[in-house]
Formats: structure tokens, sequence, C-alpha cells
């Protein structure tokens, strides 16, 4: 965790007194989660939430991810960030967000509040450091235990496949892009 400390404040010069929404963006076991519960705890003058896909699916069906209920995940989570949002609290979007499609939809959401600064870290980290990282998370065999094991290194290939790399075009007030050496480095207009 001290490493994810060091990255917030990194971030918090950045991050300022606006409101952020900060989209973390990434293959499953980058990280993104351990980041996000960084930026919560590191939270100076604003309460700062985590929204997670994961921990609504979760919540809505046990450790089974249901395809029936994709809709209904997706309406809690964009119910959950307006919520946040609308409240002033500074908010991360703790999911993959691999493709522009999804960014889009939390791009868009964002933008529909005033002085709300959008937020992107992408976390370029390599196929296989993903899978060991996710095959190594004491939550995955808890997780195991109630629902039927998933192949993650399958999985994280096919997130591979599909994903998309941020860039400041698609409306970011700003983006960094973190790797596997701890470098962050902010992305600017070129």
């Amino acid at each position: 965790m001290q490493y994810y400390d060091k990255l917030v404040g990194k971030l918090e010069k950045d991050l300022g007194a606006r409101q952020n929404l900060i989209l973390l963006i990434g293959l499953a076991g980058c990280g993104k989660t351990s980041l996000a519960m960084a930026l919560i705890t590191r939270a100076n003058s604003r309460k700062t939430t985590r929204v997670s896909l994961d921990s609504i699916i979760t919540m809505a069906s046990g450790y089974n991810y249901d395809s029936e209920l994709r809709d209904f995940y997706r309406e809690l989570e964009i119910a959950a960030v307006k919520k946040s949002l609308s409240g002033g609290y500074n908010l991360v979007i703790d999911d993959t967000n691999i493709t522009k499609e999804i960014r889009k939809l939390f791009i868009d959401t964002g933008k529909e509040y005033q002085d709300i600064q959008i937020v992107g870290i992408y976390f370029n980290i390599p196929i296989e450091s993903c899978i060991q990282r996710r095959l190594n998370d004491p939550l995955i065999t808890l997780r195991e235990q109630h629902c039927q094991k998933a192949n993650w290194a399958d999985i994280i290939k096919n997130q591979s496949n599909i994903m998309e790399e941020p860039g400041l075009e698609e409306r970011f007030d700003m983006l960094y892009e973190l790797d596997e050496n701890s470098s962050i480095v902010k992305i600017k207009k070129s």
C-alpha cells in the first residue's frame, strides 16, 4: 500500500480543490482497486467515494455474475455515480473501463455536473503481471468458495484483446499513464 500512497501523493497537487471524477482504466489484476483504496484513505479536504461494478455484482447476485442482470448492474452503478457527484464527493470509478464506449458513459455523466474535473488513470501493465496478481489475490480464493471458479488467464487475455487505450480526445481534463515500473506520466495534448 505504501507504493500506492506515493502515487496518490504525486496526483494530489493536480487533483487539487476541485471535485474529481477519477476513472481507473486497466485489465483485471493491474492494481486499480489498490489505488482506489489509497485515493479514498488519503483524501484531503473532500470526501472521496468509490463505485465498483464488481461490488455491485456481489451485492446484487452474491459472487455470481448473471448476464441477464447486466443492464441492472450498470443502472445501479450509474445511479451511485450520480448520487456521489450530486453530493459533492470526489468519485473513483473502479472498473476495467477498457472501451471508449464505457468510458464515454461515465465521462458524459460527469460532464452533466458543474466544475467536475474528469481524470483518467490508465494502468499500462503487462498481461502476465495482471494474471499473476489476480491469481494471488486472497479475495479471489474467498469468492471461489461461493461460486464457479473463473479462468482468469482467459478473462484477462480477452480483456486485452478489446482494450482501447484512452486518449485526451475522449474529453478527459487530465489523463495519466501508470506502468509496471511505478512511473506515472501525465499525458499532454500533442
